[in-house]
């Protein structure tokens, strides 16, 4: 970069971002711990050690592990497509081989909240070159070397970014692999680019507290002595003797198995309880305080975590609904982005994974089907693309058309209706048109005039042949989608021979109505 004074100082582009640039070549370690009250905790160990952090990461870790994760071509004309045989699908549907695909999320997710970044490094065919398997690397063991300049090592640019994972051995030392072969997941870091920023670094106080309470209830128990006691003797006693007495007492009332114990003292030596009890130490509140601050931190409803002391029954299922479409939708958005900007160039096609979250997303059954029918019954859905909802099987080329409710008619016409008189009548509509322009009246001849011939009455047309017994079996079968030529042949084959002419009669009739 050039500088005001005309001096060229290397500096990789991503130092502009950081609130201390590295001038040079930069190595960025993994942030893997906290300093609590007494003691530093990696976060594997806090997370092994705080309840309420654990449910929160295993219930987002979960949440996306449980998801399809499916592949779609976006390429043919037809619009979205789910791709089930391209390497990129077979990628995804086995990840890695030694992990399910369940498991591999879940470790994804997880190691992605606690230590804010995740990295996997891409396991690639010595044949093809394509990526075969995506291996998990854990970031304690990864450190960053970022190139500061061109030639920083061979073939590198300014900014330019190495990933270094240690093996643990002198033997081995480490293993080396460019940023191209490596996918790099990290939440926002207020100070760098490079790496992640845990979300139990906002919680290093609640950590700490929830961590305190626990040991000081652990040390109630272990060193019972109601729960702690001063004992006072009216004599002035030497320091070992002070020692020695303390030693005896501890040996015969400290202790959770001797607790509500009776306490015999010689002569002259007097018990007084000095701790605090719960409700002057507020334990229990800040022990409230803590998981709630968790919760909101993971960006969770308190329900979710089976924290129920504000639900109500109206509003627990939307709270519940909601952990998807608020708290993890950026999560899960966030992975997909990642997955289009690092996985997806690697293979051939305009492909992109996306994960199902519509599965869990849905209500309950009865108000599934309320929905699935006003969807299907004013022809927004056909039948076949609802089925699925209720894992129904498909039902045939009937269900995959478009239905909807004939009475519905355009805003500003009158609405047809149809008159019919006796078994033979014809349809006769009454249109919107018909009542706009009305048929003109014959005019009225005066008194007296004399009136034409009246014509001879047209002759009675011959009866209408009526339905016969076949007739009602006809219709259904031709009401499911059958086309009159299969009915007739699967009508003419189950019938004796003396019913083929009743059969062809009511064919006939068929034929003419559907006309």
């Amino acid at each position: 970069m050039l500088l005001n004074n005309g001096q060229v100082v290397p500096l990789a582009p991503q130092a502009l971002g950081e609130t201390t640039p590295v001038m040079a070549t930069g190595y960025f370690y993994a942030h893997d711990g906290m300093w609590l009250e007494k003691r530093f905790a990696y976060y594997a160990e806090i997370y092994k050690s705080q309840p309420w952090v654990a449910a929160a990461v295993n219930k987002r870790a979960n949440a996306v592990a449980r998801l399809s994760l499916n592949v779609w071509d976006n390429s043919p004309n037809t619009g979205q497509n789910l791709d089930t045989t391209s390497e990129y699908a077979q990628l995804l549907r086995q990840p890695c081989w030694w992990l399910s695909q369940y498991a591999f999320w879940r470790w994804v997710v997880s190691t992605y909240d606690i230590y804010g970044e995740a990295f996997l490094y891409k396991l690639r065919d010595p044949d093809t070159g394509l990526v075969k398997y995506l291996l998990p690397m854990h970031p304690s063991r990864t450190f960053i070397k970022r190139a500061a300049q061109d030639g920083e090592w061979d073939g590198a640019k300014a900014g330019d970014l190495q990933y270094i994972f240690t093996l643990g051995t002198a033997t081995y030392g480490y293993l080396k692999a460019p940023a191209t072969d490596v996918v790099a997941w990290l939440r926002f870091n207020p100070d760098t680019e490079m790496r992640g920023w845990s979300l139990l670094e906002p919680l290093r106080s609640t950590i700490m507290n929830e961590d305190s309470s626990r040991r000081a209830m652990a040390a109630w128990w272990r060193n019972m002595g109601r729960p702690s006691l001063a004992l006072s003797i009216d004599k002035a006693v030497k320091p070992e003797i002070g020692k020695r007495i303390k030693a005896e007492f501890d040996a015969i009332h400290s202790g959770s198995d001797n607790a509500g114990s009776t306490i015999v003292l010689p002569s002259g030596m007097t018990a007084m309880p000095i701790q605090l009890d719960a409700e002057d130490m507020a334990y229990i509140e800040s022990r409230r305080l803590n998981r709630e601050e968790v919760a909101g931190v993971f960006d969770m409803p308190p329900p979710v975590l089976q924290i129920t002391d504000n639900a109500t029954f109206s509003n627990i299922t939307e709270q519940m609904r909601s952990f998807y479409r608020d708290s993890m939708a950026p999560v899960i958005e966030d992975l997909e982005s990642l997955l289009d900007s690092s996985l997806k160039p690697e293979f051939i096609g305009n492909l992109f994974a996306r994960f199902a979250v519509d599965e869990v997303l849905r209500g309950n059954i009865e108000t599934r089907a309320e929905t699935a029918v006003s969807l299907v019954t004013n022809g927004i859905a056909k039948p076949a693309e609802v089925r699925p909802w209720f894992d129904l099987n498909d039902a045939g080329a009937v269900t995959n058309r478009l239905y909807a409710n004939s009475a519905m008619q355009p805003l500003g016409t009158i609405r047809e209706y149809i008159a019919v008189s006796g078994p033979g009548a014809e349809l006769v509509p009454q249109t919107y048109e018909d009542a706009q322009d009305p048929p003109e009246r014959a005019p009225v001849e005066p008194a007296g005039a004399e009136k034409p011939p009246t014509p001879p009455a047209p002759a009675a047309p011959p009866p209408e042949q009526r339905p016969g017994k076949y007739y009602r079996s006809i219709m259904g079968r031709l009401g499911r989608g059958k086309a009159l030529a299969d009915v007739s042949r699967e009508l003419l084959d189950s019938v004796d021979e003396s019913e083929r002419a009743a059969v062809l009669d009511d064919l006939a009739l068929a034929e003419r109505k559907t006309q």
